[in-house]
């Protein structure tokens, strides 16, 4: 969803509202749906990272809206999660709940540290005669899910995760220090626990749950149960002689000024009323066009604290569905 939504012109600075989902707000929501995020709270309006650094799923739902349903959706099967005609449109997807497998799920997060391209599973890794001569071989190569510039994003975001304040921070407390990127996923009844994660030679996958849908445990989240799971099996990896190294590191990263609101280059204007902020993103992502929304909010009439107030009443509309 996040990889998606950068794709269309969001940036990780950019501002989405944290409220409560309010009924009428996300299109394709038959069912006054509204989750909760994990620790109860609301906090308004937080830049984009934040909501996939901390899983705030107000926040997700909402990236998946700016982005669109069905663009959400070509992603999905264009990264071999799921067959567009098998997936109900539903704002669900936008937190998870689309019922892919491990296998999938893991072949689709290797497009984070391959600069964008998605590599197929493949189960035998080559069939030798007993000479050593190879007779077999899997066909692994990629194509490209994401640009370089999202999946550069992507990586900076899920290895945040991984470090204080985010979800998956206990990697570290068990003691893999490897460059890596991660994400924890969790179903609202306990059911089902996940940990995607990555490093620089190895994509794993875990899914914790029972052989009929129930609650494993109280408070069963992905950095609880599947998580040491994931961090055992890349320690392990390391004993077994896989050297993890850096990270790919982008390209001709740009300091750009940006505007939180719209995520154009910010102008004048949103540096008067407190939109512009400075972000490193790569060249290619550079929007074209200048902020002109600002623009036409500071043209208003009003003065005084009721112009203010506005201000911030149509911006937090803009970036909560409305």
């Amino acid at each position: 969803v996040y990889a998606t939504a950068f794709e269309t012109g969001l940036f990780p600075g950019s501002y989405i509202s944290d409220d409560p989902i309010r009924p009428g707000e996300i299109r394709w929501d038959r069912t006054r749906w509204s989750p909760e995020n994990a620790d109860h709270q609301h906090r308004g309006l937080l830049p984009a990272a934040q909501g996939l650094i901390e899983s705030r799923n107000t926040m997700s739902v909402r990236v998946g809206e700016r982005a669109g349903i069905e663009t959400v959706l070509a992603m999905i099967e264009h990264a071999g999660l799921a067959k567009q005609e098998t997936v109900e449109p539903s704002p669900q997807i936008y937190i998870g709940n689309l019922g892919a497998t491990v296998m999938n799920l893991v072949s689709a997060y290797t497009s984070f540290p391959n600069d964008g391209y998605r590599f197929e599973p493949y189960f035998i890794d080559r069939v030798e005669t007993r000479d050593r001569e190879v007779i077999y071989e899997p066909k692994t190569g990629g194509y490209r899910v994401v640009s370089p510039g999202s999946a550069w994003l992507m990586r900076q975001l899920l290895s945040e995760a991984l470090e204080p304040g985010g979800t998956g921070a206990s990697v570290r407390k068990l003691g893999f220090k490897a460059p890596a990127g991660g994400k924890t996923g969790t179903t609202n009844d306990y059911r089902d626990a996940w940990f995607m994660g990555y490093t620089s030679r190895l994509t794993a996958g875990v899914w914790v749950g029972l052989d009929q849908p129930e609650k494993i445990v109280d408070r069963g989240y992905g950095g609880r149960l599947a998580l040491p799971i994931w961090t055992d099996i890349m320690k392990s990896a390391e004993d077994l002689g896989y050297a993890f190294g850096e990270l790919p590191k982008a390209e001709d990263l740009i300091d750009v000024e940006l505007c939180r609101y719209s995520g154009k280059l910010a102008g004048d204007a949103c540096r008067r009323l407190g939109g512009a902020y400075r972000e490193r993103i790569p060249q290619p992502m550079i929007p074209r066009g200048i902020c002109e929304d600002h623009t036409r909010i500071e043209r208003e009439p009003g003065t005084g604290p009721e112009k203010k107030r506005g201000l911030f009443d149509t911006l937090k509309g803009w970036f909560s569905g409305n």
